[in-house]
């Protein structure tokens, strides 16, 4: 009899055991961009190694929910336009809920060789402008260039070409020049 309550226990345990390591958890978190706005359809993907575990879309207000079994796992959180987030993430009982809030960063960095520039009525300005994708996919940028009136803005290619709208492959950048002719007899601005 005693033997048949050790058994008993014994198999018990080891139910128990087997439900606490095949128990899911509930996770959720949000998506937002570097100003803090929801990102929606943001894909949030669930890696172990190189296997896909699970995949979520994120809602209208970058909020995302999974439910994992535990274990140790890497976040790859995308968006096309974004740079892709990959975070390392263990899957417990007691981390269960909230795992926070992911900030993504574009992908698209413009920058400009000159903030500011001193001209004078009838002088030619040219400034060297670098167009950086750090994303991980081709990314068209359009530009909309605004200026007084009288005043001619271009956006040129290093073979001088007038653009509007460049695509730039991932992982590396355009450089573009913008010229400025400011007319003999432009108003101060």
């Amino acid at each position: 009899m005693r033997r048949l309550g050790l058994v008993l226990l014994a198999v018990m345990v080891a139910a128990a055991l087997s439900e606490v390591q095949g128990q899911v958890i509930l996770f959720f978190g949000r998506v937002v961009d570097e100003g803090g706005r929801p990102i929606a359809q943001a894909q949030v993907a669930v890696l172990q190694g190189d296997l896909l575990v699970l995949a979520v879309e994120t809602g209208a207000d970058g909020r995302f929910q999974m439910m994992l079994p535990r274990g140790r796992y890497v976040l790859r959180i995308y968006k096309f336009g974004y740079q892709p987030l990959y975070v390392s993430f263990e899957a417990a009982p007691e981390r269960g809920g909230d795992i926070g809030t992911f900030s993504l960063r574009s992908a698209i960095t413009v920058v400009a060789d000159a903030l500011r520039i001193s001209a004078l009525q009838g002088d030619e300005v040219r400034v060297r402008v670098r167009v950086i994708n750090s994303g991980t996919d081709f990314i068209p940028v359009r530009f909309e260039l605004r200026a007084p009136t009288g005043w001619e803005c271009k956006l040129l290619t290093p073979e001088g070409l007038a653009v509007s709208e460049v695509s730039v492959p991932p992982g590396s950048q355009r450089n573009l020049t913008l010229q400025v002719s400011i007319p003999v007899n432009a108003a101060a601005a």
